[in-house]
């Protein structure tokens, strides 16, 4: 008779004895362990803000506005965009994270090269003024003593271009390069004022209260010869306090009227 074999029954290992369960539990604890020093620990919260920009008053208006909270988590892009809407006075705003508790904010101020006018509704007030940036961006109330004031139909808000960037360049080189001509013949001889009236006249009212007329869309160049030619032979010092202006616009010539 033959004997039946008996088969060995293999017992089931419980799951803690396996080698992977306790990898698992290795690194969930570790990964705990990180993610809470990373982002729950105060080792990582925000204890200190840098404002650098040369204006003490805009700094500690700025550090202010930083809420505490984890370094990691802090946003740095919406920080900046919401410091370019609330001070429209300040540019190239940059903000950075210092490991393990600092932010550093820092920022330039917008320098002045003008002032915008309004001239009345819907604008706003007539005669309240705006100072300008060298890229035509209007930033904060000013009152106009020596910069070019400029007369434009437009309702920008602060922190918007006054006019479009090509615009601007030009005005803003013709001024340059004509105030060289100016100086030339008299050091205190400048432009006050500008009026953009349409986009192929500009007037232009000296500090001797003639002025000149220039179309920004043609070729500045010859335009600027034309003047430079007219103060050198058409107007004698003498006459230029009866002179109303000068139009540079047409042609070869250009055209002078006297009061």
């Amino acid at each position: 008779m033959r004997r039946r074999k008996l088969k060995r029954i293999k017992r089931q290992r419980q799951f803690y004895q396996y080698k992977a369960f306790w990898m698992f539990l290795l690194v969930a604890f570790l990964g705990g362990g990180i993610a809470y020093s990373l982002f729950l620990s105060p080792w990582f919260k925000i204890m200190s803000v840098q404002a650098q920009g040369g204006d003490e008053e805009i700094e500690e208006q700025i550090v202010v506005r930083v809420v505490p909270q984890n370094i990691f988590l802090f946003n740095t892009e919406n920080l900046e965009e919401s410091l370019k809407e609330a001070f429209p006075e300040i540019t190239e705003i940059v903000v950075r994270k210092k490991l393990p508790q600092t932010i550093s904010i820092a920022f330039q101020k917008r320098v002045g090269v003008a002032a915008w006018c309004k001239t009345g509704p819907p604008a706003g007030k007539a005669g309240q003024c705006f100072s300008v940036d060298a890229k035509g961006i209007v930033f904060q109330e000013t009152s106009p003593e020596n910069e070019l004031v400029v007369s434009f139909e437009g309702n920008p808000a602060l922190g918007e271009q006054l006019m479009a960037q090509e615009q601007w360049n030009t005005i803003l080189d013709f001024q340059k390069r004509a105030e060289n001509l100016l100086a030339f013949r008299d050091s205190n001889l400048k432009f006050r004022s500008v009026a953009v009236v349409s986009g192929t006249r500009v007037e232009w009212k000296t500090s001797e209260q003639w002025e000149a007329y220039a179309n920004l869309t043609e070729n500045l160049e010859w335009q600027l010869l034309k003047l430079q030619a007219v103060l050198e032979k058409k107007i004698p010092p003498e006459r230029r306090s009866s002179l109303l202006y000068v139009d540079l616009r047409f042609g070869d010539q250009a055209y002078l009227k006297y009061r």
